[in-house]
């Protein structure tokens, strides 16, 4: 998660509700708490909770996370999967 890209669009779209959706157990949660997210807000949890109640998507994962379990295209599944119903 980079710090200055979430400024921005919190500033830039201010009447849009930003969340943040992590794997379990993801060392980010400390950092997306420390930027003002929280999980009592709505604005920080798991990340199938957070896609499937979203409008628009932005994915951001690393490369050893897409190598090592394919959660990119289980995402993109589940996005083509709403798209269609």
């Amino acid at each position: 998660m980079t710090g200055w890209l979430i400024k921005f669009i919190v500033c830039r779209f201010n009447d849009l509700k930003m969340q943040i959706g992590l794997r379990k157990g993801s060392r980010s949660f400390a950092e997306a708490r420390a930027a003002g997210f929280t999980e009592e807000s709505g604005t920080l949890g798991d990340i199938w909770e957070t896609v499937s109640g979203s409008d628009l998507v932005m994915l951001l994962i690393s490369d050893s996370a897409q190598v090592n379990s394919m959660l990119y295209m289980r995402i993109l599944i589940l996005l083509l999967l709403f798209l269609c119903f």
